[in-house]
């Protein structure tokens, strides 16, 4: 296993609040590949907590204090009395310590209330992405960073993972350091979302419905892809200097379309099925609930993702009690169901239906899209030239964590820590830190999230929205 463990320095410590799918490949990434601990964790469900626990603190141990927490909250204010008692000198014997680093790995809408609270605390934070799910929101969170001085004194990091992924890390020097491409003209990027990943999280799952202010998947799910592009075509390439400047596109415009899963596309064969354990058609049904998670996962003893998000205990009553009970807890999950009659909007809405025909779902967001960003004839600071060479670039990456977005969950987590270290233990500025490991500013992702944002505004008006006016009015919006 290949890992960037160092000893000399004190290792960071960090929380990671919310113990489901992100938080584990983080938690996993810190513990396997750099010199971090986790050392503690916050989440609401008392099995996940528990679970993250003995994997990553605790081991067949028991929590000490500071280590285990049902919610963000519970360990805020645990963690301003600590440091109350801290500096009052009040403490009797050996105090309970804090961490230096907070990983945010929660639902989306959560994470503006958590950044906001967490901000006075001043510690060093990765939210996964997005960064929050409205554009108002993400800018209330940069002020609140900068009001704090969080931003000068400590590191921050988004989810956005494609930056860190050996091969687009080699991509993007040939691209702008090596230049053994050649000025770049048009780049056409695709995520390609499976089929049934996308039924998973996008018809059934948590990111089914738009945001209130009508944003889909594009930014639940790509807006990591836009930030691709923008690192690509926007950023500095590396070894610039800080004063490269920031080659923002014209024009940002956007279209889309919800075709597949809808009522209309349902089998004949189906009739008035709701859910896929009582649908006559459920045998020749692509998208059948049962084919998905027992046939493809459960039946082969697969109990990650994504049968741990519909079951987040299967994986223990499987090594506990074998495949019966695993596949009995399965099914009574799957046949859970409402009646669209009877049954509130706001209880739909609240959770997940993953045994739910994809085509009676209360989905919204887009199945397909496409946005389209223009620059001006405004060429590029050249950097370094070199000749065209005929030579094949293959990053070695180990197995697990190829499986992590390419190596990219791993790269974001060693650039972390790796960045606090560096600010904590070796004396670097913030701004240094940020630049040379992260590779990324919080303005940049900002700026990456807002892209997001206007697309979706092109996209419901069907307009074509000019980058720079654009942006300039939301900030004014706000008084920024």
């Amino acid at each position: 296993m290949a890992t960037s463990k160092n000893t000399a320095a004190r290792p960071p410590k960090f929380l990671v609040i919310g113990a489901g799918s992100r938080g584990h490949a983080y938690a996993r990434a810190v513990t396997n590949a750099t010199n971090g601990v986790i050392h503690a964790v916050a989440e609401v469900d008392a099995f996940k907590r528990r679970e993250f626990g003995k994997r990553y603190i605790w081991g067949s141990g028991s929590p000490a204090e500071g280590q285990e927490f049902a919610d963000w909250k519970e360990w805020l204010q645990w963690e301003k009395s600590r440091r109350e008692t801290v500096w009052s000198g009040d403490g009797d014997g050996e105090q309970a310590t804090g961490v230096d680093g907070v990983f945010i790995c929660t639902l989306d809408e959560m994470h503006v209330e958590i950044l906001l609270a967490i901000a006075p605390v001043n510690l060093h934070m990765l939210c996964e992405k997005p960064l929050a799910t409205s554009l108002q929101d993400c800018l209330a969170i940069s002020r609140a960073l900068k009001e704090n001085k969080c931003l000068e004194s400590r590191i921050f990091s988004i989810g956005h993972v494609l930056r860190y992924s050996p091969h687009n890390t080699i991509l993007r020097k040939l691209l702008l350091e090596d230049r053994v491409v050649g000025e770049v003209l048009s780049l056409e990027h695709t995520e390609p979302v499976g089929w049934y990943h996308f039924s998973h999280s996008f018809v059934r799952g948590n990111w089914r419905r738009e945001t209130a202010n009508g944003d889909g998947s594009l930014l639940t799910k790509c807006s990591h892809d836009i930030d691709f592009i923008l690192w690509l075509l926007c950023y500095p390439p590396p070894g610039a200097t800080y004063g490269y400047p920031y080659h923002s596109p014209q024009s940002i415009t956007s279209l889309g379309s919800l075709t597949q899963f809808r009522q209309s596309r349902k089998p004949v064969a189906a009739g008035n099925a709701t859910n896929c354990l009582s649908c006559p058609a459920e045998k020749d049904c692509i998208y059948s609930a049962l084919k998905i998670y027992k046939d493809r996962f459960l039946s082969k003893g697969r109990t990650g993702w994504p049968i741990k998000i519909v079951c987040p205990d299967i994986e223990d009553t499987f090594k506990t009690y074998g495949m019966a009970a695993a596949e009995s807890l399965l099914l009574k999950t799957l046949a859970e169901d409402y009646d669209k009659a009877t049954t509130p909007d706001t209880t739909v809405a609240a959770r997940p239906w993953f045994g739910r025909c994809v085509y009676e779902a209360d989905n919204n967001v887009l199945e397909d899209q496409v946005v389209a960003l223009s620059w001006v004839d405004d060429p590029l600071p050249e950097t370094t030239a070199s000749k065209r060479d005929d030579r094949h670039y293959s990053p070695e990456v180990p197995p697990e964590e190829t499986e992590a977005h390419g190596g990219g969950d791993y790269g974001l987590t060693r650039a972390f820590v790796k960045a606090v270290e560096a600010v904590d233990s070796l004396g670097w500025e913030v701004g240094k830190a940020q630049r040379e490991i992260i590779g990324c500013t919080f303005d940049e992702a900002l700026r990456s999230h807002a892209t997001v944002f206007a697309a979706e505004e092109a996209r419901r008006n069907g307009k074509v929205v000019g980058w720079r006016e654009w942006w300039d009015a939301k900030q004014r919006e706000i008084g920024m």
